[in-house]
């Protein structure tokens, strides 16, 4: 085992915190990218953020790895090995987001256009909200700031509700029109996508 030295010690946190930074970012981008490609039913852009998750990916082994060699040669104690274990769990977290974010966006093709923009609005203030959470957990992680980590848990059920009243009123208009159904579907899909990268911005 190496001798723990502040200084090393602290370069390799600050290297976590880093991974953990671009994770989140990539994260945010790959949401309000789908969501962009989605306004706009832009084929590329979508295929895009498909090929960019593999991104998040490979950020987020190398957190594993980062992570487990600090551990093994530093033996953290304490409020470190809490950060440390922490970080493992949010990279998974924000790795799951970058997931949610490309399946919104391979989703696209059976989107239907006309029926999407009755419901942009709502989708697009669904979308804010969580990359805002997404954001904001990165910046409680970052700053160890315990009152944002608690907003962000609150912002869930703001989300849910918008989710909620995604979900009815693309209900209601597959109702009234039947030929609807499979446009509606793949929209509460999207939607569930989005209420979920809000739960992983909690966890």
């Amino acid at each position: 085992m190496q001798p723990h030295t502040s200084s090393a010690f602290d370069d390799e946190l600050r290297e976590v915190r880093a991974l953990i930074g671009g994770m989140a970012a990539r994260a945010v981008g790959a949401l309000q990218g789908s969501i962009a490609a989605l306004d706009a039913m832009d084929v590329d852009a979508a295929s895009a953020i498909v090929v960019a998750d593999r991104d998040i990916d490979a950020l987020n082994e190398q957190l594993e790895t980062a992570v487990v060699r600090t551990i093994a040669l530093r033996a953290p104690m304490a409020d470190d090995l809490r950060e440390l274990i922490v970080a493992i769990r949010l990279g998974s977290q924000l790795e799951r987001a970058g997931d949610q974010a490309k399946g919104i966006a391979r989703r696209l093709r059976g989107v239907d256009a006309e029926f999407h923009a009755r419901h942009k609005p709502l989708l697009a203030q669904m979308a804010a909200q969580a990359a805002g959470m997404l954001a904001d957990a990165n910046t409680a992680f970052q700053q160890r700031d315990l009152t944002l980590a608690r907003a962000v848990r609150g912002r869930d059920r703001a989300l849910n509700a918008l989710f909620d009243r995604l979900t009815a009123d693309v209900i209601r208009h597959m109702t009234e029109e039947p030929r609807r159904v499979s446009a509606g579907s793949h929209l509460l899909s999207i939607g569930k996508q989005v209420e979920r990268i809000g739960d992983y911005a909690t966890k």
